[in-house]
Parts: C-alpha cells; structure tokens; sequence
C-alpha cells in the first residue's frame, strides 16, 4: 500500500498507530472527536521516508524539503521523501551552487528535467542567484518556480539614468519646469516616479561624481509632501541641506527629475 503526501497545504496523508508504530495504508484516516485533543495521532517516530506520515518535529526542521549538494546548471535532486511520480505542489529548499551561470534545470530521480523559472515561462539563469542563497521552489506540474523571488536581484537603470548606490536611479540632467501634479505625471509615464527629498540630498552630495547637472538658483520639485495642506518639498542642489516648500496647487512651475528603484 502506498501513502502518498504533498507538500503545500494538502491534507497531509495518512498513518495511523499500532501499537505506538508508525504503519502505512491507502485510504485517509478521519478524526472526528469533539475536542482538538481527540483530533490527533501523536507517537509518530521521526522519519522522512516517502512511504510515512511526517511527525510535527520532522516537519517543522524542514528535512523532508531541504536539498544540498546540487551542482551545475542541472540540479540533480533525490530526496528520500518524494515518491514518484513528483506530484503538483511539492517543495523544496535547494542551497544553490556558487559560481554558476546558465539556465538552471531540476531533475528529480530519474523524473525531468524541469525547467527552473522566476514566474512562468521566465528562466532563472545561475549567475542570476548569489552564492551561498537558499531557493525555495515548488513544482507546479512542468516547471519548478521560485517561491522566494528575486529581492536579490537589483534592477538596472533604464537607459539615461544613473545609479546612485543600490537603492536606486536618478536622471542626471533636469526637466523643464512644469506644474507639480504635471511633473509626477511624467515620471509615472516612464515607470519612474518623483525623487523623494532624501533621495535628492544623497544625489546632491554626489552630484559631481555623478554627473548631475543643475542651475544653482533652480528649485525643483520632490515627492514629500509637508505639513501645510498641499505643500510638498523641493531642493535646490546649489545648498543640498536647504529644502523650501511650495503649494502644489497654486504654486509656480519648477524643474524636476524622476528617480527609480533598484
């Protein structure tokens, strides 16, 4: 008889106690007491073989999911707890290989490969994933995808903007003077947004190295807004701790630049 688990959620499968052993059978087990405590197999023994109901301990360090060893481009995987043939929301922690590049594939026992993708039907390529990172993934019936994204991964810049460190992009040189909801609009257009005015500031301090252009006198607008009703911040890069506020409704036009986030 086989006992078959999944991984996410799933009503976990099925064991039952005989004589304080853990025994295998092929149809699920109901637990109808009247109280939580009348609802539970306890005495479950440690295991994290396929055929076996997993105790909360076993569960809980993650034995069952967690992969070491793979290597290259082709992740060899043969965990003792998945039985064959893999099934639709089965996962897995993989600690992946340092120093790899190309498109990753997951093979489990002899099943696949499949591929290894950051959202459907988009790869993961190895240089992609910094050394020593845990992937968490779960198989969703003809690829593995990754559950914990791609938060490592920093954005380029678009085209014309510069980095200021890893936190985000800035255009070098201003726009022309427009109204503030005008300003925001325009950046939003591009998929940009208003710098805020601490991101103003650190560009400020920077801004020979970076290559920002500027008129000294010029204020330009950010996307702080300030105690008065519809005030906002704006900067002046000739005096980057000096910030002045302005009506956005009724206020005057100004240059401005968008920022984007790494």
């Amino acid at each position: 008889m086989n006992l078959h688990r999944t991984y996410l959620g799933s009503i976990g499968t099925v064991a039952a106690l005989l004589a304080c052993a853990q025994v295998r059978t092929d149809a699920p087990i109901v637990l109808s007491g009247a109280t939580p405590a009348d609802r539970q197999l306890t005495g479950l023994s440690p295991t994290v073989e396929a055929p076996n109901a997993l105790n909360a301990g076993t569960e809980q360090a993650g034995q069952a999911r967690f992969v070491t060893g793979v290597q290259g481009t082709l992740w060899q995987i043969d965990p003792p707890s998945i039985s064959a043939p893999i099934i639709p929301g089965t996962q897995l922690m993989i600690d992946a290989p340092e120093d790899v590049s190309g498109t990753i594939s997951v093979r489990v026992g002899s099943e696949g490969p499949f591929p290894l993708q950051w959202r459907p039907g988009i790869g993961v390529d190895g240089s992609d994933i910094p050394s020593g990172s845990i992937v968490s993934v779960v198989f969703d019936g003809t690829a593995f995808q990754v559950l914990n994204g791609r938060a490592h991964v920093l954005r380029d810049c678009p085209e014309g903007m510069v980095a200021v460190g890893q936190q985000f992009c800035i255009e070098p040189e201003q726009r022309a003077g427009n109204t503030f909801f005008q300003a925001a609009i325009d950046c939003g257009t591009l998929d940009r947004r208003l710098c805020t005015w601490s991101e103003m500031y650190r560009a400020c301090t920077q801004a020979a190295a970076l290559g920002l252009t500027t008129s000294s006198s010029d204020w330009e607008w950010t996307g702080d807004s300030a105690n008065e009703q519809y005030n906002v911040r704006m900067v002046r890069f000739a005096a980057c701790t000096n910030p002045v506020t302005r009506n956005a409704v009724t206020g005057p036009t100004a240059p401005s630049r968008c920022c984007y986030s790494r």
